[in-house]
């Protein structure tokens, strides 16, 4: 957490961001677990959520509970899930002739 706050600009901001790690942190990886099903991927993406909660420390001063806990799930899912941790994605395949052929472009999921 230290490394959080110091990118911080106020006591008030730093004292804020505390009450909301120790609150937070546990439920938003429970989350992103359910998500992701990684561990390491789901502490990169609590990582990512509190580095922008100290980008937007603004949106969250004097908030209620509830407006902080929605403005944190809402940062989760839109987190960058890294490349690696992303569900393969099936080729599109077409049997032309006696030996598929594949185009190579990764299909939607």
């Amino acid at each position: 957490m230290i490394t959080y706050l110091q990118l911080l600009d106020t006591q008030q901001e730093k004292t804020v961001f505390a009450v909301l790690y120790e609150k937070y942190h546990r439920q938003l990886y429970n989350r992103a677990m359910h998500l992701v099903k990684d561990s390491a991927a789901a502490e990169d993406l609590v990582h990512e959520t509190f580095l922008t909660v100290t980008k937007n420390m603004d949106k969250i001063m004097g908030a209620d509970y509830m407006k902080n806990w929605g403005y944190l799930l809402t940062i989760l899912p839109s987190s960058r899930f890294p490349s690696s941790h992303c569900p393969p994605r099936p080729r599109s395949c077409s049997a032309g002739g006696k030996t598929p052929v594949c185009s190579g472009k990764a299909a939607r999921v």
